[in-house]
């Protein structure tokens, strides 16, 4: 083989080889994620899954982050510490999925339907939920930093001790919402309904609170959003 051969040659095995590395995840693990429903601690970042059945899969502890899951059905779905960071999870059916641990950093959440759903210690931080139906779901210690709510609706769900702070809930619904103890500093709470909610011992302290709705929400224990404590009775405003 000539020299100009051999130099063609490993030219194109380079190519192949850059190409196949553009494949961030294992081609194995997604048929197994895809067809056996579950797949245990895989690497399927990246991976396509748009409109994809997932319904009750078992993907603990699996690597989707940058995973495009658009319209994909989770529903049920085990992904107790997996990582999603930044996918793509736009219009996703995730009612009743336990996403408890996982790490969801700016991925990408809106119109996802939630209800339901196990939250609990899920890093959600700088995630877009604009329109996401977080109805009954329950994110106990969930950090949700800079998240975007807007138009969420959220009635009865339980976010204890979770950290919305630099969040923005814009015309959300939060009735009946557990609430207690979170931290919503310097959150914009706008044209936001929290009637019946239980805020006690939360953290408001520089956060926006316009035109918001909170009649007969507890409030008992919280810092307002001047700094000042909320004094015992505090329901339905912050008695100082």
């Amino acid at each position: 083989m000539g020299l100009k051969q051999k130099i063609g040659l490993v030219a194109a095995l380079g190519v192949l080889a850059s190409g196949s590395g553009l494949l961030a995840y294992d081609g194995d693990a997604v048929s197994d994620a895809r067809y056996q429903k579950r797949c245990l601690g895989c690497d399927l970042s990246e991976a396509p899954f748009q409109f994809e059945d997932l319904s009750n899969a078992d993907l603990k502890g699996s690597n989707l982050a940058n995973a495009d899951l658009e319209n994909s059905n989770l529903a049920g779905a085990d992904l107790t510490g997996a990582n999603l960071t930044g996918a793509n999870l736009d219009n996703a059916n995730l009612v009743g999925a336990n996403l408890s641990g996982a790490k969801l950093m700016g991925a990408n959440l809106q119109e996802a339907n939630l209800k339901g759903a196990n939250l609990d210690t899920a890093d959600l931080s700088n995630a877009k939920m604009k329109l996401c139906n977080l109805q009954e779901a329950h994110g106990r210690g969930a950090k949700l930093k800079g998240t975007d709510l807007t138009l969420a609706a959220a009635e009865r769900s339980v976010f204890t001790d979770a950290d919305f702070s630099g969040a923005r809930l814009s015309w959300s619904k939060f009735d009946l919402a557990n609430l207690a103890g979170s931290r919503f500093e310097r959150a914009v709470i706008e044209e936001t309904t929290l009637h019946g909610a239980d805020m006690k011992q939360t953290r408001l302290n520089d956060a926006q609170m316009i035109s918001t709705g909170y009649h007969l929400t507890q409030f008992y224990g919280a810092t307002w959003t001047d700094g000042k404590l909320c004094k015992k009775g505090s329901v339905g405003f912050c008695q100082k």
